[in-house]
């Protein structure tokens, strides 16, 4: 990797995506999604390092990436150069001012102190009643003990 600065935050987030099972469960939840045209919008909110965001490019949406992060943002960025229709933004949620075809939230109600506030405001950013909200939550299995289980053996990052 070049000369980028990260913090163990990042890090983290872009070992998680790199896993199989990971990229596994995002291919899973797009593989019935396919642009419609060259307009379609696709936002990725909490993207950390942007694997959805590059995964949706792939299928021909305008994608664009939100993360609170900084340098999830930087990663984001750098990961995602040579997929021309993606953008990333240091964003909050509550002050996207634009609508998407699509929305898709990775883990990101499980960390919103009023989920269901953050919830509406999802919601509120879709462009229609046709348009689609992608919501991938941890499930009770994913405790904090078996993440660092996950880290600690050494062979999960050779995947």
């Amino acid at each position: 990797m070049s000369a980028i600065s990260l913090n163990m935050k990042a890090l983290l987030f872009w070992w998680l995506q790199s896993q199989t099972f990971y990229q596994r469960l995002h291919q899973q939840a797009i593989a019935p999604m396919q642009a419609m045209g060259e307009s379609q919008t696709w936002a990725d909110i909490g993207c950390g390092p942007g694997l959805m965001s590059r995964l949706v490019s792939e299928k021909g949406y305008d994608a664009t990436g939100y993360d609170l992060d900084a340098n999830s943002i930087r990663l984001a960025r750098h990961l995602g150069r040579g997929h021309e229709s993606v953008r990333y933004h240091q964003q909050d949620l509550f002050s996207i001012d634009q609508h998407f075809d699509v929305i898709s939230a990775t883990s990101l109600l499980s960390v919103m102190p009023d989920k269901e506030k953050a919830l509406e405001r999802l919601l509120s950013l879709l462009s229609s009643t046709d348009a689609t909200l992608i919501l991938i939550e941890p499930t009770q299995r994913m405790k904090v003990k078996d993440v660092w289980r996950l880290i600690n053996d050494k062979k999960t990052f050779f995947y």
